[in-house]
């Protein structure tokens, strides 16, 4: 009878510890989760900074090209253009 229930205890003993266990990892888990998902939107938001950076150096450079142009050949074409495009900035 003594056995029985220290049988029973050692079980239920062990039992417990695991699901202790196991609810400490799906609570890692999903810290982890979150975790992630938050260096995920960070990181989605820097690509779209990228994007944005490259597409106004992209420009700059067009403007920049444009003003050599016309301060090189004085033609009111280019200044028309370098307008068009200084203005394509905003």
């Amino acid at each position: 009878m003594k056995r029985m229930r220290r049988i029973s205890t050692i079980k239920n003993r062990m039992i417990a510890y695991s699901m202790l266990i196991i609810a400490f990892m799906a609570i890692l888990s999903i810290y982890t989760l979150n975790l992630t998902n938050q260096y995920k939107e960070q990181i989605d938001g820097m690509f779209q900074k990228n994007l944005l950076l490259t597409a106004i150096a992209d420009k700059m450079e067009e403007v920049d090209q444009e003003l050599v142009a016309f301060l090189s050949s004085k033609s009111s074409t280019r200044l028309n253009t370098y307008m068009i495009y200084s203005q394509d900035l905003y």
